[in-house]
C-alpha cells in the first residue's frame, strides 16, 4: 500500500502474534458494534507497524487490547492446547524435561495431575483468550510453582500480570526451578519476591519465604 512505510529491522513477533492481537481487536469491535473498514484497516496497519517493534509501547498496547486476565482451573478439555505449549522447541529448551511429549504420555500426565489434590494447574485467559498456564504442587512445606506463556502472547509482560492474577491460598514458602538460561523466568521469579538460594548443575533454586 503506496504511502505506508515499515519499520525497518527484524520481525520479533510474528505474524502469528499480530494475527492474534488483530483478531482480539476485531472480535470486541464487532461486538461494540462500531466496526468500519476504515476503523479496521487503521487498527491492521498501525499495530502491524508497531509489532514490528518490541518497546514498551508495543507491551503497553498489547496489555491495553487484552486488559482483563483470569486463571481458570485446566479440564482434559486444555489436553491438546497444553500439549502443543509444551512441546513448542523454546518451552522444551527451558523445561527440566526437555523431550518431546507424546500424546498418550501427556494425555495420562494430564489425567493424574487433574485428580491429584496436591496440584493446581490453571490456564490463564486474557479476555477470554488462552494466553498460559501456571501450575502449583503443594508438598508438606513447601508450594513449587512452574509457568508457560503460550507461544504467540511472549514478550508481552503477560507473565507478570499471570503470577499476579494467581491467587496462592496456602501459607507455605514458594519454590520455583529454573534453567539458568532461562532469563524471562529468573526475572519473573525475583518480581514474585523470591531470592535465589543456589545455583546446582545448570539449575537455580528460587525461593520465597
Amino acid at each position: 500500500m503506496e504511502g505506508v512505510k515499515w519499520y525497518p529491522g527484524p520481525l520479533i513477533l510474528d505474524s502469528k502474534i499480530f494475527n492474534a492481537v488483530y483478531l482480539s481487536v476485531l472480535h470486541h469491535t464487532l461486538a461494540l458494534r462500531t466496526a468500519s473498514l476504515y476503523h479496521l484497516l487503521f487498527v491492521s496497519y498501525t499495530l502491524q507497524h508497531l509489532l514490528y517493534k518490541n518497546d514498551p509501547l508495543t507491551i503497553y498496547i498489547s496489555g491495553c487490547i487484552l486488559s482483563n486476565m483470569v486463571l481458570r482451573p485446566a479440564s482434559l478439555e486444555d489436553e491438546k492446547r497444553l500439549l502443543i505449549w509444551r512441546n513448542d522447541p523454546v518451552t522444551r529448551h527451558a523445561s527440566l524435561t526437555q523431550h518431546i511429549i507424546g500424546k498418550n504420555e501427556h494425555a495420562r500426565w494430564l489425567r493424574e495431575s487433574l485428580a491429584n489434590p496436591n496440584r493446581k494447574i490453571y490456564i490463564a485467559e486474557k479476555d477470554g483468550v488462552p494466553v498460559g498456564t501456571f501450575r502449583i504442587d503443594s508438598e508438606t512445606d513447601l508450594l513449587f510453582l512452574s509457568w508457560t506463556i503460550a507461544p504467540v502472547w511472549r514478550q508481552m509482560g503477560l507473565g507478570k500480570r499471570m503470577v499476579k492474577t494467581a491467587e496462592i491460598e496456602e501459607y507455605k514458602p514458594i519454590r520455583a526451578v529454573i534453567r539458568k538460561d532461562n532469563i524471562p523466568s529468573a526475572k519473573l521469579a525475583l518480581h514474585m519476591g523470591m531470592s535465589l538460594q543456589m545455583e546446582e548443575d545448570g539449575l537455580l533454586y528460587f525461593l520465597k519465604e
